[in-house]
C-alpha cells in the first residue's frame, strides 16, 4: 500500500521483483543498487527465515524525475529468489505491494519454469487480496543475450495476455535493469496521480503524518516476526493440543474413583496422555498400596465422532464444551460390594482398576475433546 507522509512530504511504494529459481531476481535488484548513487539509497539488506539458504535482497531507492502531484516518490525494491522453502516469507512481502515486476527466463529451458511461476505469483497476490491486473507490471524477459534464448515475442505470447510493458534484459552485465525500474516507477506515478485526482485507479494509498517512519531495517525485523507468527498459527492448526490450548477453563467435574471399601489403594497414575492420530491415548498404573500387584493399563479413546467438524470453531467448541460438562455429574461415586470373609482376589482388583482407569479415561477425553 503507498503511503502520503504529509509530514515528509513524499509517497513511499514497495515494488517487488518476482520470478522462477534462476531468472535473474537477486542479480536485478543487486544491479539497480549498482546503478544508483548511494546518495539516493539506502544501503542493501537481505534476509532470509531460519533454515532457508535463499536471501531476499532489497533497498530503498528516490529516482529523480518520478513524483505524483508533486511529491517525490521513494520505492522499497523487493527481490523475492524462487525455490522457497518458506511460502510464508513471499506472502509476508507481498502484503501491501504496489507494483511487480515479473522476470523471465529467455532460455528455452526455463520455459515451463516461466509459466509455473506466474501462475504462482497470481496465487500469491489473490492470497493477499489483489488481481494480478489491479497493479502496475512489467515484464522484463532476462538472459536475453543466452545462446539458447528464445525470442522476445515468443516469451512474451506465453506470459503476456494482459499486454503489460515488455523489457529485455541481461541483468548479469546491468542492459534493460535501469529501463525496467524506470518503467515500473512512471506506471507507480501514474497511478498515484490518478488517485490524488480522485479517479478510481486500482491502487491503495494511506495518508499518514510520520516525522520519522521505520527504517529499512526495522520492517526487514517486522518482516521476519510476520513470518514466524504465520508459521506458528499453521502448526497451531494442524495440532488440536495447540489449537484449544487458548480456551479458557468452563468448569471443573470431581470424579470419586473408589469407594471406602477400596481404602490404601491409590487408585490412579497417569503415566502420560498423548494424541496418536485421531485416538487419545491414556497410559494408566492401578496400584494397591497395601497388598497386591501394579497394573499397568492403556486406554485408548476416539479423539471425536465421524459426523463431527474436524476442525470445530472457537465458539462451537466452546459451546458444545458447556452443554458437555452441565450434563456431567459432580461426583461419581461406585456401589460398595458385598461383604466377604476375606479380601478379594488380586484379580477382582485388577478388574475393578481397569473399568475405574475407562471411566476416568472416558471423563479426560470428554474435556479434552471438546
Amino acid at each position: 500500500m503507498a503511503q502520503l507522509n504529509f509530514a515528509r512530504r513524499e509517497i513511499t511504494t514497495k515494488i517487488v521483483y518476482f520470478g522462477a529459481r534462476s531468472s535473474g531476481v537477486s542479480t536485478n535488484v543487486e544491479r539497480l543498487a549498482a546503478s544508483v548513487l548511494p546518495s539516493r539509497r539506502s544501503s542493501v539488506l537481505s534476509f532470509a527465515p531460519p533454515g532457508d539458504h535463499l536471501q531476499t535482497v532489497c533497498f530503498e531507492v528516490a529516482l529523480d524525475g518520478h513524483t505524483a502531484k508533486g511529491f517525490p516518490l521513494f520505492s522499497t525494491i523487493y527481490g523475492v529468489p524462487g525455490a522457497l522453502r518458506h511460502v510464508g516469507l513471499r506472502n509476508e512481502v507481498m502484503a501491501s505491494v504496489d507494483a511487480v515486476v515479473f522476470v523471465a527466463d529467455a532460455r528455452a529451458s526455463q520455459e515451463s519454469a516461466n509459466i509455473e511461476s506466474l501462475l504462482e505469483l497470481e496465487r500469491v497476490l489473490r492470497d493477499v487480496g489483489f488481481e494480478l491486473t489491479d497493479l502496475p507490471m512489467v515484464l522484463q524477459i532476462n538472459h536475453s543475450d543466452a545462446e539458447d534464448a528464445r525470442s522476445m515475442h515468443s516469451v512474451a505470447m506465453d506470459l503476456n495476455p494482459y499486454g503489460f510493458p515488455v523489457h529485455e534484459a541481461s541483468a548479469i552485465d546491468g542492459t534493460g535493469v535501469r529501463e525496467t525500474l524506470d518503467t515500473v516507477m512512471g506506471l507507480l506515478a501514474l497511478r498515484i496521480s490518478a488517485k490524488l485526482s480522485g479517479e478510481s485507479a486500482g491502487i491503495r494509498l494511506e495518508a499518514l503524518q510520520e516525522k520519522q517512519p521505520p527504517d529499512l531495517q526495522e520492517r526487514v525485523d517486522a518482516h521476519l516476526a510476520g513470518i514466524q507468527r504465520a508459521e506458528a498459527e499453521a502448526k497451531s492448526a494442524s495440532d488440536p493440543r495447540l489449537r484449544y490450548s487458548s480456551l479458557e477453563l468452563s468448569n471443573t467435574v470431581r470424579v470419586r474413583y473408589q469407594n471406602e471399601s477400596l481404602r490404601g489403594t491409590r487408585p490412579t497414575i497417569i503415566l502420560s496422555a498423548e494424541l496418536e492420530g485421531e485416538d487419545i491415548v491414556l497410559d494408566l498404573v492401578h496400584e494397591r498400596i497395601n497388598g497386591g500387584e501394579a497394573q499397568r493399563i492403556s486406554v485408548v479413546i476416539e479423539n471425536r465422532p465421524t459426523d463431527m467438524d474436524v476442525l470445530p470453531t472457537h465458539q462451537a467448541l466452546l459451546s458444545t464444551t458447556v452443554s458437555a460438562v452441565a450434563s456431567l455429574p459432580e461426583v461419581i461415586t461406585f456401589p460398595d460390594p458385598e461383604p466377604e470373609p476375606s479380601d478379594w482376589p488380586p484379580l477382582a482388583y485388577g478388574i475393578i482398576g481397569v473399568a475405574c482407569g475407562a471411566v476416568l479415561g472416558l471423563l479426560v477425553g470428554v474435556i479434552l475433546l471438546y
